[in-house]
């Protein structure tokens, strides 16, 4: 069954000046004029075909009608009132929900959230990991962490840092190679999300075909990282996700020679967070320490 409702502005109007009973009072409660507030009660008199007040030159008096009118649109209107004002309060709250891929949550952003937790210990966190691209409309994320080519329509989009390729072994597998072409002989480790990087590595440096070695895809970047660590194989490493095992040694570059990756790492955001201060303070956070990885990887 439809619902046959009057105009909203003029019930807003007609309750002002019901309970105030005055149109100015209404009206600077409002933010309008006077007469303005004279006519949307007269267009909702005019909908209902009832006399709502009784106009006098020095003011205005309810009806019988209108009385009861107001008597039971009141209570409507403060139950409205006061489900607006409970969103409004969640939705400003200080939860942001972050959707990442996995292996830039875990060998990026986890690594990094101690220092967020430092300046915004009243901001909390709920990360998820999802291989594939989030829909904003149909879930509940405020903010997306992407690997894409950036194109992201209906979004708010800015770029985070674009990855250099190479690849990456234990020190002991690293003295077994004798240039790409020696990779032929070993197993090739990869996540399967970013199934085209040795591909991409290999015809950058016009060596054997990807197909023609022997390989192993992992769910999550981080298992092949563990793996390259372990001694298992060559991973193709990502600079800004393998930076600590370079520092530390634990991994290293058997050869000279890297690759821009296709995709860059952006965060995105749909424009109806904007107006929550815990978003922005992520998205300002986030940004921060992307300029600062780009600083690193340049120096």
């Amino acid at each position: 069954m439809t619902r046959k409702l009057p105009p909203l502005n003029a019930l807003r109007a007609f309750e002002a000046a019901a309970r105030l009973q005055s149109f100015q009072e209404a009206a600077e409660e409002l933010g309008v004029t006077a007469a303005a507030v004279s006519q949307q009660v007269k267009t909702l008199e005019n909908v209902l075909g009832v006399k709502l007040f009784r106009r006098f030159h020095r003011g205005v008096e309810l009806t019988q009608p209108g009385r009861v009118y107001l008597e039971r649109i009141a209570p409507a209107l403060d139950s409205i009132a006061s489900a607006t004002d409970e969103l409004t309060r969640v939705e400003h709250s200080a939860i942001v929900r972050v959707t990442a891929l996995p292996g830039f949550a875990e060998q990026w952003l986890v690594p990094r959230l101690s220092r967020f937790r430092k300046t915004h210990p009243e901001i909390e966190l709920i990360l998820s990991t999802d291989a594939e691209v989030v829909d904003f409309r149909s879930t509940d994320c405020d903010v997306g962490l992407r690997c894409t080519e950036g194109n992201h329509p209906g979004l708010v989009v800015r770029e985070l840092f674009r990855d250099r390729l190479f690849p990456v072994c234990h020190p002991r597998l690293a003295e077994e190679l004798q240039g790409p072409a020696s990779l032929m002989g070993q197993t090739l480790l990869y996540d399967q999300h970013w199934h085209d990087d040795w591909r991409h590595w290999l015809e950058h440096v016009g060596h054997p075909a990807f197909e023609r070695c022997e390989s192993i895809a992992f769910g999550l970047y981080s298992m092949a990282v563990n793996s390259a660590v372990n001694g298992l194989g060559v991973l193709i490493g990502h600079d800004s996700l393998i930076d600590r095992e370079l520092a530390s040694g634990a991994l290293v570059r058997p050869f000279p020679e890297d690759v821009p990756a296709k995709c860059a790492h952006y965060v995105v955001w749909p424009t109806w967070v904007e107006r929550r201060p815990s978003v922005l303070a992520f998205v300002s956070w986030v940004l921060a320490e992307a300029r600062e990885t780009r600083q690193q990887v340049a120096g």
